[in-house]
């Protein structure tokens, strides 16, 4: 009966989105996707994009920038938890009660919160945005990749995992719990991020959902977004 109310509440946001121009409430998408996160941390207890994100590390991480790191939306800890093992000095971030319980049995370190409430003056020779920033509203999308352009030095490494699409809203096809997503094209993720990094690699998967990962340079000349 739970699971039907739960059900019910979500079909009536979904309507409420149609007719609102995907204008939800930040508490609403934030107890969706918490609510999904609890209950099936499980299914995503996995290595993200496993024969191509240790590659590159390899290729393109620079040791002059130091060894810290910063992981957004770490899940169960198993990025971090290999970045640990190589030796970088990790701190995850995530907004689930179960995903940081995870974290911390692992012996990582975390903070529970989301991006849009972690404010930092640290910096970072990495940071990880992999499948996380999906869940952020595209009209906060710039600000939030202008807080990690800060907390990265130049030439300081971004990998951001997206997930293929344009359109932005709640809806589910692989874990059976609804949640918020905001999807883009490539174009539209290089031409977003243009003004502060440089795309060193970029790939597209297709399948039933498809992902996107870059690799991005902060750079050194900061140009003019588009549109400014």
């Amino acid at each position: 009966m739970e699971r039907i109310i739960f059900l019910l509440i979500v079909a009536i946001i979904q309507t409420q989105c149609c007719f609102a121009g995907m204008d939800i409430p930040t508490d609403k998408i934030d107890k969706l996707n918490k609510d999904c996160y609890d209950k099936r941390a499980a299914y995503w207890d996995r290595f993200p994009f496993e024969r191509h994100i240790p590659q590159m590390i390899n290729d393109l991480y620079n040791p002059t920038l130091g060894n810290r790191v910063l992981d957004i939306g770490s899940g169960t800890g198993i990025l971090a938890e290999w970045m640990q093992r190589k030796g970088f000095d990790v701190l995850c971030l995530d907004p689930s009660d179960e995903m940081v319980d995870r974290c911390r049995k692992k012996g990582l370190n975390i903070r529970q919160a989301r991006i849009q409430d972690f404010h930092s003056n640290d910096q970072y020779a990495i940071i990880f945005a992999v499948l996380s920033l999906i869940h952020v509203p595209k009209k906060e999308f710039s600000e939030q990749l202008d807080k990690i352009a800060a907390m990265l030095p130049e030439n300081g490494l971004l990998i951001l995992g997206m997930i293929g699409g344009t359109t932005e809203g709640v809806e589910e096809k692989l874990s059976g719990y609804p949640r918020f997503f905001a999807k883009y094209t490539m174009a539209e993720l290089e031409a977003l991020t243009a003004h502060k990094f440089e795309v060193t690699q970029k790939f597209t998967f297709d399948g039933p959902v498809q992902y996107l990962l870059l690799s991005l340079k902060k750079s050194k000349l900061i140009k003019p977004q588009q549109g400014n």
